[in-house]
């Protein structure tokens, strides 16, 4: 007599399950069933955290298809690419193949740029001071002791002026 079998599918991480499917074998006969998986979709959110443009678009991406990687810059700052935390985490590039099998968000991870002041004493100068090193946004104060018999007269380079005590921020 003939048999109704229902085959059993299998699960897998990141695809959708195919829907299950009976066959009739008869009683000398074999029959193959074969299950068609389809990879899912998950959206990839960006997130700058609060630095940086242009916020990049929420991307949809295929399970173990590679990341798309937005760019994006911000004034002050260096971008150290996109991870999977907000803070450590994984660094996540566009040679990096999509595991995670939900919707899920990377994080911009940036560290602000450094910069050094350093100022020369001309004649008549004994000390100055603002001398080191500043984050983009810092305020900096230079100031010159003049020595007597002298008298100011200005800053010269990157900010050229004739205020002895003056403050700049760090651009």
């Amino acid at each position: 007599s003939d048999t109704s079998v229902t085959a059993p599918r299998k699960t897998y991480t990141g695809f959708t399950e195919p829907s299950l499917k009976s066959v009739t074998i008869d009683r000398h006969g074999t029959s193959v069933v074969n299950y068609y998986y389809t990879r899912n979709f998950y959206e990839v959110t960006y997130n700058l955290q609060g630095i940086g443009s242009p916020q990049p678009s929420i991307a949809t991406v295929q399970y173990q298809d590679d990341y798309p990687i937005p760019t994006v810059s911000a004034v002050g700052y260096t971008f150290n690419g996109w991870y999977t935390a907000a803070s450590g985490g994984t660094q996540v590039t566009s040679s990096t193949t999509l595991t995670n099998a939900s919707n899920h968000t990377l994080y911009g991870h940036w560290t602000i740029n450094q910069y050094s002041v350093t100022l020369n004493k001309g004649t008549g100068i004994s000390a100055v001071t603002g001398v080191g090193n500043y984050c983009y946004g810092d305020s900096v104060t230079i100031d010159a002791t003049v020595e007597s018999g002298y008298t100011w007269s200005k800053w010269t380079g990157t900010h050229n002026t004739t205020t002895q005590k003056y403050t700049f921020t760090m651009p």
